[in-house]
């Protein structure tokens, strides 16, 4: 009689993700160039997004989830993007494409989120230019050429009827919302 031995056949699980990538943008030199990598695990549901700085090869700018809209500010290597932070507010974060892969923070919110459990790390580099109290999306750069060579930013956010900035999280539900460029 033959004996037959049963083999122990390991499994592996392939979880399938999607991954979208946005156009490259350049920089002003054309030695570089932004972009983000949206990718879903459909079965998990994860969703994760990526800005990155091609400069040959692929380096991570950003895999915070709350940074987005990436553009370059025109002024040598720097980048200007939009972070989602706490209580519906947006901040405008600056920091040069040197530092790809650096997690930030603003120390002025630093203290609150403490508490929450953050899991950015301090970086003397990259820092928050400014805060606004509303979700803020659709950021657009536009170079002024005059005597101090100033760039105008624009965002759209949501606006009570007398053109206040609105923020949903802290303002609650209302009929007089509309939507303004800032």
């Amino acid at each position: 009689m033959h004996a037959r031995s049963a083999s122990s056949a390991s499994t592996t699980s392939f979880i399938p993700s999607f991954s979208r990538r946005s156009a490259a943008i350049p920089n002003k030199q054309g030695t570089e160039a932004i972009y983000t990598v949206d990718t879903q695990t459909p079965g998990s549901h994860a969703n994760i997004t990526e800005i990155r700085i091609l400069t040959g090869t692929s380096n991570l700018f950003s895999e915070d989830p709350r940074d987005t809209e990436a553009k370059w500010l025109g002024k040598g290597d720097l980048v200007l993007w939009l972070k989602d932070v706490d209580f519906g507010a947006t901040e405008f974060w600056i920091a040069d494409a040197e530092d790809a892969g650096q997690n930030y923070v603003n120390f002025k919110t630093l203290s609150k989120r403490a508490s929450v459990g953050s899991s950015c790390t301090q970086r003397g580099s990259g820092y928050c230019a400014r805060r606004i109290s509303a979700k803020a999306s659709h950021l657009k750069l536009h170079r002024l050429h005059g005597q101090y060579d100033d760039i105008a930013i624009a965002v759209a956010c949501s606006a009570t009827s007398n053109g206040s900035l609105y923020n949903h999280d802290t303002e609650g539900s209302t009929s007089e919302i509309q939507n303004a460029i800032w």
